[in-house]
């Protein structure tokens, strides 16, 4: 007579349930979080020409993300546009350009303060590790009032 210990099958329903926790376990980590970076500008008046840069960390190498672009502005921002051209500079030098223009008319909005984005690049590798650089440059033929902050995010 054979005498069982423990239960059936035991080994492999442990097995089963580590591979699984391993499966969980990378999913969320393959999964980027929901990340902004977001610079003061002068509220008073942003000049044509003068550039405001933000930085964003980067440690994943590996995803794919969409890159927005994020305003913050007041009831003085009267513009129903804003052309940006938008440099990145990746942690090695390595730059491009973008020219992009945000629409809306965030003043028929809000009475006070709105926060609004629009897409700028989707499905993007950010493939060195460190600090990219951000730089906004408006080219509005005059200054632009009631932007308190300019940034990215990335999802």
């Amino acid at each position: 007579m054979r005498v069982m210990r423990g239960v059936s099958g035991g080994a492999g329903v442990l097995r089963g349930v580590v591979t699984m926790a391993a499966i969980v376990l990378a999913m969320v980590g393959c999964t980027s979080p929901i990340e902004t970076s977001l610079t003061s500008v002068d509220p008073e008046g942003w000049t044509r020409g003068r550039s405001i840069a933000v930085e964003l960390p980067n440690s994943d190498t590996l995803s794919l993300s969409d890159l927005r672009l994020v305003v913050r502005s007041d009831s003085r921002y009267d513009f129903d546009s804003l052309a940006l051209t938008v440099s990145v500079e990746a942690p090695s030098g390595e730059q491009a350009l973008f020219r992009t223009t945000l629409y809306g008319d965030p003043k028929a909005e809000h009475s006070y303060m709105q926060e609004w984005e629009q897409p700028l690049v989707a499905g993007v590798r950010l493939a060195e590790e460190g600090n990219y650089t951000f730089r906004f440059t408006h080219s509005a033929t005059r200054r632009v009032e009631g932007v308190w902050a300019i940034g990215i995010t990335r999802e």
